[in-house]
């Protein structure tokens, strides 16, 4: 939940040295008292949600990076790079992707498959359907 609240462009949710740590506490057992948790125990947790697929692998205790599937299509855009990776690619299982260039290929095949129904003769009420495409 921490990273879906605070992810950027990429699904980047960054935060700052032992912050999740101090969101998420744990109880001393000699006091009684709460007290941020360790960084060796979000990285036992970061591991266990990568593994469950609700992480993306290059998560750090600083940086928890939400599988591109995940990504909300109205998520924050960001001109500035993570600060940590770098940069505002999104994760996938198959390594980082750029999300934007998706969309651009997308919007080129429409392209050239509305230009080849023209060519062909295709009348426009044939593909009317398409039309809410066309913002792509």
């Amino acid at each position: 939940m921490l990273a879906i609240g605070r992810a950027q462009q990429g699904g980047h949710a960054h935060f700052a040295p032992g912050e999740i740590g101090g969101l998420i506490r744990k109880v001393n057992a000699s006091t009684g008292e709460l007290e941020p948790s360790p960084d060796r125990n979000i990285k036992r947790w970061i591991a266990k949600l990568v593994d469950a697929g609700l992480l993306g692998q290059p998560s750090t205790v600083e940086c928890l990076v939400l599988p591109f599937q995940m990504i909300d299509s109205d998520i924050k855009r960001s001109p500035h790079p993570c600060p940590v990776h770098g940069h505002t690619l999104s994760w996938t299982a198959d390594g980082w992707i750029d999300p934007e260039a998706l969309w651009d290929d997308a919007r080129e095949e429409f392209q050239r498959m509305i230009e080849s129904m023209r060519l062909r003769g295709v009348p426009d009420e044939a593909w009317q359907d398409t039309k809410p495409f066309r913002g792509l």
